[in-house]
């Protein structure tokens, strides 16, 4: 899943999640607890509206929010063979949660 709808530029230079974008994301980390789904590890790039939607999701699931990985290799400019590397340290997890993406591992 992609992260919640961000501010505006102009509005937040950091574009943090907008009300609407906390909401949307709330909603699906509710659909996604009622399906009984949880993490092994969250993983989100450092943006504000990411990082702001792996820790809703990370809340609502009772995960740790301390545990959350932050990396640049989800960064818009990073190549995937970096992030591909990057998941290849976590080989003993079965079930990651990255930048609003659930992908097995």
């Amino acid at each position: 899943m992609q992260h919640g709808q961000a501010q505006s530029e102009e509005e937040d230079p950091q574009r943090h999640l907008s009300p609407e974008g906390k909401a949307q994301i709330k909603r699906t980390a509710i659909a996604l607890k009622k399906m009984s789904v949880s993490f092994d590890l969250i993983i989100s790039s450092p943006k504000a509206r990411t990082r702001e939607s792996a820790e809703i999701v990370a809340d609502t699931l009772s995960y740790s929010l301390n545990e959350i990985e932050i990396t640049d290799t989800l960064n818009p400019n990073s190549s995937p063979e970096d992030f591909i590397d990057y998941l290849a340290g976590f080989k003993d997890r079965e079930s990651l949660y990255c930048r609003s993406f659930a992908v097995p591992a």
